[in-house]
């Protein structure tokens, strides 16, 4: 039924990280269109991973602003926070990556 068997774990990452389709509509389409537990696990947890730091990030951030009077924009625009972001994008390329060197 699938024809990209091998490719499974990219297509998941990508699917959970972009906001295309929710993710109770991948959670019941996996097992229709045949994706095995295993892979459909560690794609998933792959990735929401980034999305998941993200959302730490934010929190606290927003501690920071309820307990702090220094210029709230600091904090937004921040070497830790572009890094992490930077990083994030960064992650999200190394499954297609790795399975382009893999195949060769």
């Amino acid at each position: 039924m699938l024809h990209h068997r091998h490719h499974l774990i990219s297509y998941i990452i990508v699917l959970r990280l972009t906001p295309v389709f929710p993710g109770w509509f991948l959670n019941i389409a996996a097992p229709h269109v045949g994706v095995p537990v295993l892979r459909f696990v560690v794609g998933t947890m792959l990735g929401i991973l980034p999305t998941t730091f993200l959302y730490v990030e934010a929190g606290e951030t927003l501690e920071r602003f309820s307990h702090s009077d220094n210029d709230a924009s600091a904090y937004i625009f921040s070497s830790y926070n572009l890094l992490l972001l930077s990083g994030i994008g960064v992650a999200a390329l190394i499954p297609p990556i790795l399975a382009r060197y893999l195949s060769k």
